[in-house]
């Protein structure tokens, strides 16, 4: 079965990464809610894509320069609040995928992983290998899995020392096809995705919004697809459920 993560929980129907559109994910019926982790000022796992609250709360700080406390009030509204990682994994049980980019991260992801006692339910994803060496180093029994935004294969040494249990790419490149990193000849996306499969890892892909382009990743068979149109995902898949 194909499993169905919602990018920024349901960003069509609310504010994307706040409680309400998780809720409205979940309510939907997707199997994990995909979040995006940035540090405050005082150290907490706010959950927040950019790296100013500019676009979405109309605030021009950057999340490090603010403590959780100042971020809070300042986005607190009628239409919700920007939550904390903690507040998440409170009011859900569903799988999450833990999205981030820099190293500084992964000390208040790991703080609220632990206190949590969420490792179970934490697939942590990054395409900032030295961020994903810390998370292993720190956690070693974590789900780990490799965004990927390059248009050739992983090396081998690369997917063995991370552990990896996830691949996963922008969903552009399964279409396009990927160079390997020695001599071996292209890989279209159903051999990459076979590639990965023989090694026991999943595949994941990012971010996938069109019919049809949804269609043509299931058909490749990928473990999880990264959207933010839940809605029109399960219609698709309908048939594997």
């Amino acid at each position: 079965m194909t499993l169905i993560n919602a990018h920024r929980g349901d960003p069509i129907g609310y504010r994307e990464n706040t409680m309400e559109a998780f809720q409205s994910a979940i309510a939907l019926g997707a199997d994990m809610i995909e979040l995006d982790v940035k540090p405050s000022r005082d150290g907490k796992a706010v959950i927040l894509h950019d790296d100013t609250l500019t676009r979405l709360w109309n605030i021009p700080h950057r999340v490090r320069d603010l403590s959780y406390d100042e971020i809070r009030r300042l986005s607190d509204t009628k239409d919700g609040h920007i939550p904390l990682f903690e507040e998440v994994l409170n009011a859900t049980s569903t799988s999450v995928m833990v999205d981030f980019t820099e190293v500084d991260t992964v000390d208040c992801i790991v703080e609220t992983i632990n206190r949590m006692q969420a490792l179970e339910r934490c697939l942590i994803v990054t395409g900032n290998i030295p961020a994903l060496r810390d998370v292993r180093r720190q956690l070693p029994e974590a789900t780990l899995g490799l965004t990927w935004n390059d248009a050739f294969i992983p090396s081998d040494e690369l997917i063995a020392e991370l552990s990896i249990a996830y691949f996963n790419p922008d969903w552009r490149l399964l279409e396009r096809g990927f160079t390997a990193a020695d001599s071996h000849p292209p890989y279209d996306g159903q051999e990459a995705v076979d590639f990965f499969h023989k090694q026991n890892i999943r595949v994941s892909c990012w971010t996938v919004d069109k019919e049809a382009d949804m269609a043509f990743v299931k058909s490749l068979g990928v473990d999880a697809i990264t959207t933010n149109d839940t809605r029109k995902l399960l219609e698709v898949l309908h048939h594997d459920r």
